[in-house]
Formats: structure tokens, C-alpha cells, sequence
């Protein structure tokens, strides 16, 4: 049996993207695979949630805690050494055991003395710095040269991530590098409803995601058009000031914003949508479009590279950022939403396994044994 220590820091965090992946990988590598690996999870989850959950506290969620907890991550991505120390703190012993970076950082060789695995989920702290968190993008463009370095194998989503790394960082690193894309949940029952009125947005709330070019759009329609597809938002705030500007163009009914949700909500929100909309500029892989396809969902989506890869022509593409596109497509989209066929759902719930996902990144793990 293969010992693997695995980073699952993320799962301490609000759940988030990287915080899904982990927990589909676990909750597969713990059963399916329970015989071939031993794995350690560094540091302990304090709460077990379920495999794939997105359960985050919402608008009752203590602000001051999750505002002393970003403080205290702030200042050990500032300050040298610290990272590693922390780890030690929170009981990270040395180890010769695979060691499974899953959140784009290794630790140094001094904690991870065997091989190791590094999940790189984008670059989009690299490729777009004027989007990233300053501290958490300046902390992983000090700590991604040392960690490609180290790695002995690197796990990206996308083709396009792994274009863009071995282009930045080194042809080295090609025959390193795993192209596994993500898988997709099957949240509940989400066969579409014929009857579905709503235009649904689902990502956070920040300048990367523009989700006013969305809300801008929604009300240059008719105003018997707004009334009869209300808009709705469902997403954590990452930019303060941001979200409070968002918050104040807001005019419900026609716009809302629900804040964080969980995997029922998301559920309800995908049957109620008659189109999903992601006006992101920017992506490192983008699961909620390739859901709520699957979903039997319409969705308009901003033309950008990595959803061509992953989507194709399923959804209808405007440009990034332009409103008055968007407008176009969108009222044309609620008079005739273009809904992938059972053929094309299926053959994304094939493409985007999660068991396959896991079955993937047990192949790579045997290969460092």
C-alpha cells in the first residue's frame, strides 16, 4: 500500500473550487482506491462534510473570524519562511511518503523528503495580476518557480494551463506535466424546467467575473422582459468594494443577489434558470457552465479560450465584456434558449467523471511509487 501525505488545507478554508476537487478526489481515493494508498490528510479536517459539498456559511457567517483568519494567512504569505512554519505548527512532521501538493504549493524539501505531486489549478495569478488577491498572487509567483522545481509530477485541468506553464517556466517541465480535467457533479435532480423564467449567474462577486456587464445587460432589456426573467445572482463576495458597488446597482425584483449557496440551492437554481450566464474574462477551468449544460441548462457564455476547450459549441459565446452583445444574445436567448440535447448531456457527464478524474490521478501517483 502506497503512503501518500496529502495538503488539505483548502478543506479548512470556505469551500471553493479547489476545495471541491479535493473533496470528490478523497472521497474516491478513500474508497475505491482504499486498498492501494494510505492517505494522511496534513492538517486534519476539524469537520467532515461529504464528498464534493459546497456547504459555505452564508450572510450569517461571522465576519470578524473569516476577517482574522484572511489577516493571519496575509501575513504568512508575506513574510519568508513562514508558510513552512506554519505547517510545522499545525503538526506537518517530515515525511518520506508521496506528498501531495493540492493547492499549487509544495512545502520545502526539509517537510516532503520523497516524491511529490503538485496540483496547479491556473495561472491566472500569473496571466492577470491586475484580477489576482495582491498578497495571495505576489505569495504563489514567489512560491511556483520552487515548486515546479521540486515536483516530480504536475496536475493541471486544462490544455491551456499547461501551454502556459511550460511557455513561462520551462520545456522541462512538458513530460512532467498531466493535462486531467475536472469532473462535474450531478447535483440532485436538475432535469430543466420547461417553464423556467430566471437568467442565473453563478460565480463570485468580482472584477474578473463582471458580473455587471451581466447585470448591465439584464436591464437594457424591456422592462416586460425584466419582469417576466428576473435575474439572479449566487456567489461570495471577494472584493469588498466591489460587491458593495455591485450591491448598490442592484434593483430586485428584477436583480438579486443570494449570496453564498449550497448544493441544494444550486440544484433549485439550475432547474428554475431557462439560461445560465458566466460573463467571466477570466478562468482557470470553470465547472458551473459545464454543470448546468448537463443540467439540460442554456448557456450564454464570454468567449474565452478556456471554455471553448472544455465546452465547444454547446454554449452561445459574446464577447468579453461587451454589454451591448450580451444584451443581444441574451433576449434572444429567452425567446429561444438553445438547450443541449440528452446526446450532448450525456457526453459531457461521460467527459467530466469524477470516478475517472480519481482513477487518473491514481495512475499518476503509481507512477512515482
Amino acid at each position: 500500500m502506497m503512503p501518500i501525505v496529502v495538503d488539505a488545507s483548502v478543506l479548512s478554508a470556505p469551500k471553493s473550487g479547489v476545495g471541491v476537487y479535493l473533496s470528490e478526489l478523497l472521497a474516491r481515493l478513500t474508497t475505491e482506491f482504499a486498498h492501494d494508498f494510505a492517505l494522511t490528510l496534513r492538517p486534519e479536517p476539524a469537520t467532515e462534510k461529504g464528498p464534493g459539498s459546497l456547504s459555505r456559511k452564508g450572510t450569517g457567517e461571522d465576519f470578524g473570524a473569516k476577517r482574522d483568519r484572511g489577516a493571519i494567512r496575509g501575513l504568512v504569505r508575506r513574510v519568508p519562511g513562514a508558510y513552512a512554519a506554519r505547517q510545522v505548527a499545525i503538526g506537518w512532521p517530515p515525511t518520506k511518503a508521496l506528498f501531495w501538493g493540492t493547492n499549487f504549493v509544495l512545502p520545502p524539501k526539509w517537510l516532503a523528503r520523497g516524491k511529490t505531486v503538485v496540483s496547479v489549478h491556473d495561472l491566472l495569478f500569473v496571466e492577470h495580476r491586475e484580477w489576482a488577491d495582491k498578497t495571495r498572487g505576489a505569495f504563489l509567483r514567489r512560491a511556483l518557480p520552487g515548486t515546479l522545481d521540486r515536483a516530480d509530477a504536475i496536475i493541471v485541468s486544462t490544455a491551456r494551463t499547461k501551454r502556459t506553464l511550460v511557455d513561462r517556466y520551462g520545456s522541462d517541465l512538458t513530460d512532467r506535466t498531466y493535462v486531467v480535467a475536472n469532473g462535474i457533479r450531478t447535483l440532485g435532480d436538475t432535469a430543466p424546467d420547461p417553464n423556467a423564467r430566471a437568467v442565473v449567474c453563478i460565480g463570485n462577486i468580482e472584477l474578473r467575473k463582471d458580473p455587471m456587464c451581466l447585470l448591465d445587460a439584464h436591464r437594457a432589456l424591456p422592462p416586460h422582459v425584466r419582469r417576466e426573467h428576473p435575474l439572479i445572482f449566487a456567489g461570495g463576495a471577494l472584493d469588498d468594494a466591489y460587491a458593495a458597488a455591485f450591491a448598490r446597482a442592484l434593483d430586485p425584483p428584477h436583480a438579486r443577489w443570494l449570496g453564498t449557496i449550497d448544493d441544494a440551492t444550486l440544484a433549485e437554481l439550475l432547474r428554475s434558470a431557462r439560461v445560465l450566464v458566466t460573463p467571466t474574462r477570466a478562468e482557470g477551468f470553470g465547472i458551473v457552465p459545464l454543470e448546468a449544460l448537463a443540467a439540460g441548462v442554456a448557456v450564454l457564455a464570454s468567449d474565452i479560450a478556456v471554455t471553448r476547450e472544455l465546452a465547444g459549441d454547446l454554449p452561445s459565446y459574446f464577447p468579453p465584456g461587451d454589454v451591448a452583445a450580451l444584451t443581444a444574445l441574451l433576449g434572444a436567448a429567452l425567446e429561444r434558449p438553445r438547450t443541449p440535447s440528452d446526446a450532448e448531456r450525456q457526453a459531457l457527464r461521460r467527459r467530466y467523471d469524477w470516478n475517472a478524474v480519481a482513477a487518473r490521478h491514481a495512475e499518476i501517483f503509481r507512477t512515482l511509487s
